[in-house]
């Protein structure tokens, strides 16, 4: 079993509660990590036999670009089921989803939502 980890990938998209996060956007980072068998691709050194982590990363573009979520952890919860949906062979996959900059009120960097979860 191996670990494959994206991250720091960003986004600008239009997820939040309140009407001014929809029109106007925000920035948002996202690292994701799969837990899969790396032995095939390991021994074989050919990228039909691995999880294409390029692949992943579309996967995650796509939800974060063609939905819109209200809360942070639809937004993650969405990412991972699309993960699952594309790769039979992931086992286990986590999500940390952060906000960078959102309005608080006062200077804050980021809020972040992270979940785990495995197949079946």
């Amino acid at each position: 079993m191996g670990r494959i980890t994206l991250e720091g990938m960003e986004f600008f998209a239009c997820h939040g509660h309140y009407a001014e996060e929809k029109e106007s956007g925000t920035r948002f980072l996202a690292d994701v990590w799969m837990d899969t068998d790396t032995c095939p691709a390991a021994t074989s050194d050919n990228i039909a036999d691995a999880l294409n982590y390029q692949e992943a990363y579309v996967c995650i573009r796509r939800v974060f670009e063609e939905g819109q979520y209200n809360l942070l952890e639809a937004l993650a919860s969405h990412c991972l089921d699309a993960l699952f949906e594309r790769f039979d062979g992931l086992q286990l996959a986590g999500i940390r989803v952060r906000k960078i900059n959102p309005a608080m009120g006062g200077p804050i960097a980021g809020v972040s939502v992270s979940m785990e979860r495995g197949r079946g």
